[in-house]
């Protein structure tokens, strides 16, 4: 239809279809009808309701980083935007997921993205590892769960972020010894190298 189109635009609506192509296609018609003959990312996300990419990306760091502060505000940014909570909780698991398939190039074909946005995913996770990728998944899963319960959700989206922080510290320490062997890590964790004995004094 000669529309000039961004590849990210694309590919949201097809996610936010969930494979329904009838809704695909209504999206694309309502957002076609709004941005004439440019199709634009930003205008899907206006559109579609859709939180950004670049806010997950922005939690990872923060998390990688152990800045509880600049979590809080992102979660206070993210609410005051209008998100519930658990849009926000769904984002990080979608992210978390996409840096755990982005970091293994076996995988790439479970990334649903362009190839501009798998490398960016791919890029973060070289500074995760993968045990703390599945510690992450596992603390928003629980809270995942655990939200229908919440009588503040607000306060539930601000715990699993300081929780996130929390846990970044053994997430970093672990990615930086993947490439350590065996014999470092366990000399590591032991404490110092062993202390050589004393050289006797001269009388």
């Amino acid at each position: 239809e000669h529309l000039g189109t961004d590849e990210e635009a694309l590919y949201l609506i097809a996610q936010k279809a969930d494979g329904a192509m009838r809704d695909a296609l209504s999206m694309f018609d309502r957002i076609r009808s709004f941005s004439g003959n440019a199709l634009r990312y930003t205008d899907v996300l206006e559109n579609l309701n859709v939180l950004d990419y670049d806010y997950f990306f922005k939690f990872a760091d923060a998390i990688l980083e152990e800045d509880v502060r600049q979590a809080m505000l992102l979660v206070d940014e993210v609410l005051q935007r209008g998100f519930d909570p658990d849009v926000l909780i769904e984002g990080l698991a979608g992210h978390l997921r996409n840096l755990m398939v982005a970091k293994d190039p076996a995988m790439f074909a479970l990334f649903s993205g362009s190839e501009n946005l798998r490398l960016r995913y791919a890029e973060q996770a070289k500074a995760c590892s993968w045990s703390g990728l599945t510690g992450w998944l596992d603390l928003v899963h629980e809270s995942d769960v655990n939200l229908v319960r919440a009588r503040n959700k607000r306060l539930h989206a601000e715990i699993l972020v300081i929780k996130l922080c929390h846990a970044g510290r053994k997430t970093t320490r672990n990615a930086s010894e993947e490439h350590i062997p065996v014999e470092k890590k366990n000399e590591l964790r032991q404490g110092s190298s062993p202390i050589s004995p004393p050289e006797p004094e001269t009388p």
